[in-house]
């Protein structure tokens, strides 16, 4: 395929599953270090 073959200038949507994935990983690790935080200092009180 050439280059003048091209229609439109759009990029190909590959990246949207890594990204999916990786923000499912994102809200994944803050919710068990909030967790894990909340256990640990749950019953200290400023």
């Amino acid at each position: 395929m050439k280059i003048d073959e091209v229609a439109d200038n759009t990029l190909p949507n590959t990246a949207t599953n890594y990204l999916n994935i990786m923000l499912i990983g994102l809200i994944t690790l803050l919710a068990s270090v909030s967790i894990a935080l909340l256990k640990r200092f749950k019953g200290i009180r400023a």
